[in-house]
């Protein structure tokens, strides 16, 4: 049996040297403050957390290793959950648009027409012609700088 408290989460942890997230001298509740029951203490500890993370070098690494994972608790890279959830919304609604148009695509070369392949995949043609802009133009908010700065 390992000593490593983490150790029976299906993800590993990332390694940020000198983070001072990881340090000893800081309180790893802290990064946590939904466990927080008074609202003035919460947000205390909140400002805290996102403060210090405002200066770590890693701070960008530390957000996307919260969204590729969906983490939903606590605060990564300086941002809260509230915050990060609606990013890892933005980053699902994105997947399953492109993994429509790779169906659509499939269905158009097994002989459907534009219409049935859309109909199949249940989504209207005028939806698919607005993915395809995305798809050629860039999605909304699908990149953590574009969504990080849709959160200011």
């Amino acid at each position: 049996m390992s000593d490593d408290p983490f150790s029976h989460f299906a993800v590993s942890f990332p390694h940020f040297p000198g983070a001072r997230c990881s340090s000893r001298l800081v309180d790893p509740d802290l990064w946590f403050p939904e466990a927080i029951r008074n609202p003035e203490q919460r947000a205390k500890a909140t400002e805290n957390a996102v403060q210090i993370c405002s200066s770590c070098p890693y701070k960008n690494q530390c957000l996307q290793f919260a969204l590729d994972n969906e983490i939903r608790d606590g605060i990564w890279g300086g941002v809260v959950s509230e915050e990060r959830n609606k990013l890892i919304g933005t980053t699902k609604k994105k997947g399953l648009r492109v993994q429509k148009l790779e169906n659509i695509r499939i269905l158009l070369n097994q002989g459907f027409t534009l219409e049935q392949a859309c109909d199949e995949v249940g989504i209207r043609l005028t939806t698919y012609e607005r993915y395809l802009q995305y798809e050629k133009h860039g999605w909304p908010n699908t990149t953590y700088v574009k969504a990080k700065q849709s959160l200011k």
